[in-house]
């Protein structure tokens, strides 16, 4: 049986610092190829989403995870939809 054990965060990111070029890259094509102003990469940990890369938003480096969207749909197991986020207590200070 095969084990997997889990990176550290800190292990993860000084591995994700040498590959940030190429995350860069990809999503400017990302950007190029759909049109579209705001691309971000963000990973996640126990209390922290931190972004990776982003263009055409001015954001901190990391928010908490309580507030970011990507733990809320990654718990899901249908699709996360939100109307709009001002009106959603769980976005209101995101």
């Amino acid at each position: 049986m095969t084990t997997i054990v889990p990176l550290s965060t800190k292990a993860l990111v000084k591995d994700l610092d040498r590959t940030n070029v190429h995350i860069e890259l990809i999503c400017e094509l990302v950007a190029e190829v759909l049109d579209c102003e705001t691309v971000i990469v963000s990973l996640l940990d126990d209390v922290k989403q931190w972004f990776r890369f982003h263009s055409g938003i001015i954001c901190d480096d990391a928010t908490d995870v309580d507030v970011a969207f990507c733990a809320h749909t990654i718990r899901e197991d249908r699709v996360f939809e939100v109307g709009d986020a001002r009106f959603d207590g769980r976005f209101t200070n995101n």
